[in-house]
């Protein structure tokens, strides 16, 4: 003797898990094509200073603040 309401919830349940690894396949494909498709975009400027530069300045200006605090 099957239950009825046990076998409409397994198939509820398969349903919806079917339909959530669906949902979450087809979101990582998108994902990935819009990775790539921004990826392709140059993004970067020759204008930016040098991230090391930058690094040193802050490090400078960080010193020069400690000491005017002291």
């Amino acid at each position: 003797m099957e239950n009825p309401l046990i076998t409409e919830a397994l198939g509820l349940l398969m349903y919806g898990m079917t339909t959530v690894f669906v949902f979450l396949c087809i979101l990582i494909l998108l994902t990935q094509l819009m990775s790539k498709f921004v990826s392709s975009f140059d993004l970067g400027s020759k204008d930016e200073p040098d991230d090391s530069a930058l690094r040193r300045v802050a490090k400078e200006a960080a010193i020069k603040f400690h000491n005017k605090n002291k």
